[in-house]
């Protein structure tokens, strides 16, 4: 969503300037006024609080030709890619603005649009939204798109969730339980969770067969915790084949993200 710099640069100006005179409206329209009208949104930016909800502001402006018939624009914010971790996502970190009208009055360029954000105690990284102008009444879009940066305040690094790796003899008969041990690093000042399954690999451990297979299951941690161990059943026999692998896996994380390698194995020990 890149804006040029000379057009950062002079909105970033008009809007202060309109701003700190509590004059919005009163703005005068650059110097040509008779191109057609056409609107822009600017990158907004707050630091979020540890609660209630904080107010960034988005400046809406209409340029050119706005002398002659008033016009209006719509505002919506767009959540980015909920897997990442610089990602805000509503309604979790902010409150959702879709379909707003931003109406224009003949001769006036600009306009505020408010996002509520939520403050909360979790050491995250800065985290983005974007916000999108569309449905435009007399005027273009010039630069649509703008970019809402939530500052983290909160001390501590994010919480990162891993897994071990896991290993334990298969035994002749019967059912043996192997341990892995889930692990939350960085802040743990408030409650998480994640999500871990089982998947048999092709050529050497088979779900149902070799082991117990175990669909997404929520592993909690309350606030102070670091670690739980979970288990997977491996099923014994007294066949003679070479030690076996089934993988584990993360998902779904809740106050933290997925460490970029979030799988291990299980090996099981062949003793036939």
């Amino acid at each position: 969503m890149a804006r040029s710099f000379s057009a950062r640069i002079g909105l970033g100006i008009a809007a202060s300037a309109a701003l700190a005179l509590g004059a919005l409206a009163g703005v005068s329209p650059p110097a040509n006024a008779d191109a057609a009208a056409y609107y822009l949104v600017s990158d907004a930016s707050i630091e979020e609080s540890d609660s209630g909800k904080t107010t960034m502001n988005f400046v809406v402006s209409r340029m050119g030709d706005i002398n002659s018939v008033a016009g209006s624009v719509r505002f919506t914010t767009v959540n980015d890619d909920p897997g990442d971790e610089f990602s805000a996502l509503s309604p979790g970190d902010f409150v959702a603005r879709t379909n707003y009208k931003v109406k224009f009055a003949v001769g006036q360029s600009l306009a505020v649009v408010s996002v509520k954000v939520k403050g909360d105690i979790l050491a995250e990284y800065d985290e983005n939204f974007s916000v999108q102008l569309h449905d435009q009444v007399e005027g273009e879009l010039i630069d649509p798109f703008g970019v809402g940066t939530i500052v983290n305040n909160d001390p501590g690094e994010p919480p990162v969730y891993t897994v071990s790796s896991g290993l334990g003899p298969e035994g002749d008969s019967g059912t043996s339980k192997m341990a892995f041990t889930i692990t939350r690093n960085g802040s743990t000042t408030v409650a998480g969770s994640v999500r871990y399954f089982t998947e048999g690999l092709v050529g050497f451990a088979t779900a149902g067969e070799d082991f117990v297979n175990k669909k997404p299951t929520k592993v909690s941690f309350p606030k102070g915790v670091t670690s739980k161990t979970v288990y997977v059943v491996i099923k014994g026999d007294e066949d003679f084949e070479d030690d076996e692998y089934f993988q584990i896996d993360l998902s779904d994380p809740v106050n933290g993200s997925i460490d970029p390698f979030d799988y291990q194995y299980g090996l099981i020990q062949n003793d036939d």
